[in-house]
């Protein structure tokens, strides 16, 4: 494919990604389902997500929101990626499982990203994800009057919907920017048992160093759930030794409109990476709660060949 056409595609993609942001805006009964710490598993907000650096990627993660809080949402999440180098190609998989009281949200998904080679330095990838989607209720949880009302079971019966996201990422060796859409059909349905469409556009930068022990970066990131609109900024610092490029790593984030957090990462080996986050709501909820907990586990599955270049 020529220059030029390379152009025209990357263009197309763009402007299909800011459309469909901008025209996200219906009002859903599901909330956007995210990790606490998404900026170490990029790839669960956004399908364009890729990384050079690694053949293949598996990730478990465990949240539970607002502790103590009754009802409060426990999410269930699994990732995998493998590289194909010679097709500029990654596939993935998503799967989630999200409980919220009573009610109970899950999907599978599955994505194609495509990587464009901008130069030595920069690379587009482009990526979108198909998905399917159930939510069901508990009905032993459920306390009303009359367990036998007929409108009880109509309006709590169980549902299933196809789903896709949309992502384009511009990605360096130290600077990441990117924009994604989750449940695109969501904007089109009129059916509150839909699992939200949420919008990301999100920067990420780290400065790596040779002489130094400790790496710098941060980050931000603008939300939107149909009215709700969120802004997230964070800070990090990587530790280094001379035999393991990443140690661990420490970090502080702010979430508006009310939530404050920190996590920890820790690099087990050069395969496998540890992390927990925790943040408070300062707002009401924190009379009830005593904050979110998150815990996640990464297994990087390595190149034989050593990258100078990767990221």
């Amino acid at each position: 494919m020529s220059q030029w056409l390379d152009k025209k595609t990357i263009i197309a993609y763009l402007v299909i990604s800011l459309t469909l942001i901008s025209t996200t805006s219906r009002l859903q009964a599901q909330s956007n389902i995210r990790l606490t710490d998404f900026w170490n598993n990029l790839y669960s907000i956004n399908p364009a997500y890729l990384s050079n650096k690694y053949l293949s990627t598996l990730s478990l993660s465990t949240r539970k929101q607002w502790l103590g809080f009754p009802g409060a949402p426990t999410t269930y999440m699994a990732t995998g990626t493998i590289v194909l180098d010679k097709l500029n190609t990654q596939f993935g998989i998503k799967a989630y499982q999200d409980i919220i009281g009573y009610t109970n949200s899950s999907s599978v998904s599955v994505s194609y990203t495509y990587a464009v080679n901008i130069n030595e330095d920069w690379r587009l990838h482009l990526g979108i994800a198909a998905s399917f989607q159930s939510l069901w209720y508990d009905m032993d949880k459920i306390r009303v009057e009359y367990q036998t009302d007929p409108m009880l079971y109509e309006k709590l019966a169980n549902s299933h919907h196809y789903n896709a996201d949309l992502g384009a990422e511009l990605a360096s060796k130290s600077l990441r920017i990117g924009i994604s859409t989750q449940n695109i059909f969501s904007m089109f349905r009129n059916n509150n048992q839909d699992i939200a469409s949420s919008n990301f556009i999100y920067a990420t930068y780290r400065n790596f160093t040779e002489d130094s022990r400790i790496d710098l970066g941060g980050g931000i990131c603008g939300i939107r759930n149909h009215n709700l609109y969120q802004m997230e900024l964070n800070g990090t610092a990587y530790f280094k030794t001379i035999d393991q490029e990443d140690l661990f790593q420490a970090g502080l984030f702010y979430r508006t409109p009310n939530e404050m957090g920190a996590t920890i990462g820790y690099n087990v080996n050069k395969s496998l990476f540890l992390s927990y986050s925790y943040n408070y709501n300062v707002g009401g909820i924190s009379r009830s709660s005593s904050g979110t907990h998150e815990l996640m586990l990464i297994l990087h599955i390595n190149k034989d060949e050593e990258c100078h270049t990767c990221y």
